[in-house]
């Protein structure tokens, strides 16, 4: 914990970068209030390193900088840059800024002024002491149902959302799966191949956020596990990421050199998000503040069955039509405007510090399925998350401790016959 001194120092100095963004903001200064955002992230990575509050304030100030190239050089890419450019909406650089700091301020604070990094570095020293039972099953139920979300070409007819059976959770059963498995890669590294092989095949159907979310807590667990080195973690993020705008470029059909360098740095699905968000703020000027209407729909949504089309995303649709997604700090800006993005700030860190404080296995689970589903619910909202949260998990860990529970009477039973 930190000195009362050090405290006294976090305080002035949030507060004095805080009258910075305003003074800046109320001059329309944007080159400013952007080196300033950037000088927070990176603080907060510093500070933070392998965390998922480096990961989730990395995708939530990303979206920054296709708005600063769009401002700067009249070119982004994809939506953002078609709004803009070609159909002259007006690009909310200022409103963007100051939100984005609000999420970045809220969570350094946080992470300086509690413990909260030492309880996560906890939880992931915990993922290797989780005993998987019968963990071929479990890569085995990971593999089959990323089939299931994501059938081969010759029986999806190539329609890109068609599943084998009803219902858009597959995926994230595939993932939880995978999580059950993650503990026995370190006594076993054969059970690294289904992370591999369900990695893979979501890249080769291009659908890269359940791939990027995957991929970033291996890494981090076998680093953790003391399995690769921080070199080579390094080192796999690099291609990853060159391999990421190769994938963009492919999408949107331009494959020129120029446009592979600039997809490197911009990133396409970065400029559609930064759009939505765009979109977002103009929506409360053309129609005003939903006043907490679109979170009802998370109540409707509790029911397995339950659908809606009140969701902040398909407002957005509906008023002004959106390649899909929503950034995260949309729908609390929606609502109650700053208000809403500084509440939302507020209580997700405390979520986080009430979940890492809880002693119970499942809260490892719980984290890994944060850290994979940080691109989901930053870039496409949080009602992802809750069919998740709410069923799946609870019900695969119940399987998971109804099979340790009966390969633990097994072996019992082996040893008293051993003993007889």
């Amino acid at each position: 914990m930190l000195k009362h001194n050090d405290k006294k120092l976090i305080y002035f100095f949030c507060i004095s970068i805080s009258l910075l963004m305003i003074i800046f903001a109320i001059n329309n200064a944007m080159f400013p209030l952007f080196l300033i955002n950037l000088f927070v992230f990176f603080l907060i990575v510093f500070k933070a390193k392998y965390s998922i509050f480096s990961l989730k304030t990395l995708i939530c100030f990303y979206v920054l900088i296709p708005i600063f190239f769009q401002q700067y050089t009249g070119k982004s890419l994809g939506s953002l840059e078609l709004a803009i450019s070609v159909n002259h909406m007006k690009l909310e650089t200022i409103n963007i800024n100051m939100i984005i700091y609000i999420y970045l301020i809220a969570n350094y604070f946080f992470i300086t002024n509690t413990d909260i990094l030492l309880k996560e570095k906890k939880i992931i020293s915990k993922i290797s002491d989780l005993d998987t039972p019968y963990p071929f099953f479990f890569g085995l139920m990971a593999i089959v149902l990323i089939f299931v979300y994501y059938p081969p070409s010759f029986l999806s007819n190539g329609e890109r959302f068609f599943h084998l059976l009803p219902g858009n959770f597959w995926n994230h059963l595939s993932i939880i799966f995978l999580i059950f498995l993650l503990p026995t890669i370190k006594k076993n590294h054969f059970y690294i191949l289904p992370w591999i092989f369900v990695i893979g095949w979501c890249f080769l159907k291009k659908e890269r956020v359940d791939a990027i979310g995957l991929l970033i807590l291996l890494l981090i667990s076998l680093l953790f596990m003391k399995i690769i080195s921080k070199r080579i973690c390094f080192i796999i993020l690099i291609f990853f990421v060159i391999f990421l705008a190769i994938m963009g470029i492919t999408r949107i059909g331009n494959g020129s050199f120029g446009d592979f360098i600039y997809g490197i740095v911009v990133q396409s699905t970065s400029a559609d998000i930064a759009y939505v968000l765009n979109i977002s703020i103009r929506y409360t000027k053309d129609y005003g503040f939903l006043s907490g209407q679109s979170y009802y729909n998370y109540l409707y949504e509790l029911l397995p069955i339950g659908t809606s089309n009140f969701d902040a995303s398909s407002i957005l649709n509906t008023s002004y039509g959106h390649p899909g997604g929503i950034h995260l700090l949309s729908e609390p800006y929606m609502n109650f405007g700053y208000f809403g993005v500084v509440l939302y700030s507020i209580l997700e860190c405390f979520f986080l510090k009430w979940l890492f404080e809880r002693k119970h296995n499942i809260v490892i689970i719980y984290y890994c399925y944060f850290v994979v589903a940080s691109f989901r619910y930053c870039w496409y909202g949080l009602r992802y998350l809750e069919t998740g949260i709410i069923y799946l998990i609870p019900l695969t860990y119940l399987l998971y401790k109804l099979l340790y529970n009966s390969k633990k009477r097994n072996m019992r039973n082996v040893v008293d016959k051993n003993l007889l």
